[in-house]
């Protein structure tokens, strides 16, 4: 997602880094350096061709070490350490980076701190999952798409086997019973189109999305 990379850029600017982008006139997916260029200030923004000497150029200056790195930065870099290292991190410290929202982690299920730089923000759980409001929601669609699958796979399952006991009643002669199965089956049939209606429009929505992407990547 195109803030992911506007985030990480803002934090090597805060830590007294260089960016560099390169010209989105140029670029394959323009809106990407574009992005970064609408939220903030960069340092370089070049050809791809001139990256290379520039780089060079760069890192044959010694660098400053006068720019403190901001606390908020360093305790999400200890967060991500610690969850390498031990496996989890500590949901009590988590205050320190920003307030906790009503939302919680699509990955894990967990809590979700918010971490707010400017008008860019971020949300965090205590696992190290980190989301930018785009691509939470990119996440909390797909948990939402995989458990109606699953739900429209159960539940399709369910009215099978209705019908089959409904069949098997009828051939020894439970008309009654026969009816009740149909009647249970016939309501999860409206359940199951409801279902399949929602998931057949988020995938044409997915295809056409990627078609308008390929479009202005082809244009551009």
């Amino acid at each position: 997602m195109l803030q992911d990379g506007t985030v990480g850029m803002q934090a090597v600017k805060r830590s007294g880094g260089l960016t560099m982008v390169q010209l989105p006139a140029e670029a394959e997916y323009p809106d990407m350096p574009q992005s970064v260029m609408n939220e903030m200030e960069v340092d370089y923004a070049v050809p791809v061709g001139e990256m290379g000497l520039l780089l060079q150029e760069l890192v044959s200056v010694p660098a400053s070490t006068d720019h403190a790195v901001p606390d908020d930065i360093k305790y999400e870099a200890t967060i991500a350490e610690r969850v390498m290292t031990q496996g989890n991190g500590h949901s009590e410290d988590m205050g320190l980076l920003g307030p906790q929202v009503p939302i919680t982690c699509p990955d894990c299920g967990g809590a979700l701190w918010e971490v707010k730089n400017g008008h860019l923000s971020h949300f965090r759980c205590h696992t190290g999952h980190t989301f930018t409001p785009e691509t939470y929601l990119a996440g909390n669609m797909e948990a939402l798409e995989e458990t109606m699958w699953v739900a429209l796979r159960m539940l399709e399952e369910r009215r099978t086997l209705l019908s089959s006991m409904a069949d098997q009643d009828r051939r020894r002669g439970s008309k009654y019973w026969a009816n009740t199965q149909e009647e249970r089956a016939d309501e999860l049939k409206v359940h199951i189109e409801r279902i399949r209606k929602v998931l057949l429009a988020n995938a044409n929505s997915k295809n056409q999305q990627t078609q308008e992407n390929d479009a202005d990547a082809e244009w551009a």
